[in-house]
């Protein structure tokens, strides 16, 4: 299984994005929700992840937070 921060530069990889891009992407005014997960400071909550996979429908959202 990889880490949240893992997973979240395999998904911005996938989608040929940045913290930034993604972020502007969901509709977020700032990128920190996705920059707190790239430094480890948080996981990949819920809420983020579902709004991803609102967007990006070929993430599947339990890989997107267990890694599984």
């Amino acid at each position: 299984m990889k880490t949240s921060k893992e997973r979240m530069e395999l998904l911005l990889s996938h989608l040929q994005l940045n913290g930034n891009e993604l972020a502007a992407s969901l509709g977020y005014k700032r990128s920190d929700r996705v920059y707190h997960v790239l430094r480890e400071r948080n996981g990949i909550s819920e809420s983020l992840a579902r709004d991803i996979c609102e967007l990006y429908h070929d993430v599947n959202y339990q890989w997107l937070l267990t890694g599984e």
